[in-house]
């Protein structure tokens, strides 16, 4: 169940990657992309994990624990990810971060392109008291 909240809430992270034609966000974390590894490192400290261009950091991310993912090509800074690693027992809550983060970068970036939900298993469509409890959607969102 773990790895199924990480994932929600990891492509909720990916889904609102931004970038149109002309305009481009410009960094992660306020660090500019191209930024370099050691730049990076001077600014969080030592990684955790080196995995080839990827630098791992963990830490807090609108209140709430996150792994901190830098991804390098050439040495410098073209992408970032979060991943939530907090764990409740009320699965709902996985389902209320998503709202809460969703909200944040909407106020952030404002309104995404696409906003959808896909249902793989509409057991539970109906009800969303018992969304928490599986991997029943998946979103989609660009912002633009």
């Amino acid at each position: 169940m773990k790895k199924i909240a990480v994932l929600l809430l990891l492509v909720l992270a990916v889904s609102f990657q931004v970038h149109t034609e002309t305009t481009y966000i410009d960094g992660f974390r306020g660090l500019p992309w191209g930024t370099s590894r050691a730049d990076i490192i001077e600014r969080e400290g030592s990684p955790l994990l080196i995995d080839g261009n990827d630098m791992m950091y963990t830490g807090l991310v609108a209140k709430r624990q996150a792994r901190i993912l830098y991804e390098l090509l050439n040495g410098k800074l073209v992408s970032g990810t979060y991943s939530f690693t907090n764990e409740y027992i009320n699965k709902n809550l996985y389902i209320d971060d998503f709202k809460d983060l969703k909200i944040r970068l909407i106020k952030k970036y404002g309104e995404p392109a696409l906003n959808n939900i896909e249902w793989s298993n509409n057991l539970y469509k109906d009800n969303p008291s018992e969304w928490g409890k599986g991997n029943i959607f998946r979103t989609s969102g660009i912002l633009c």
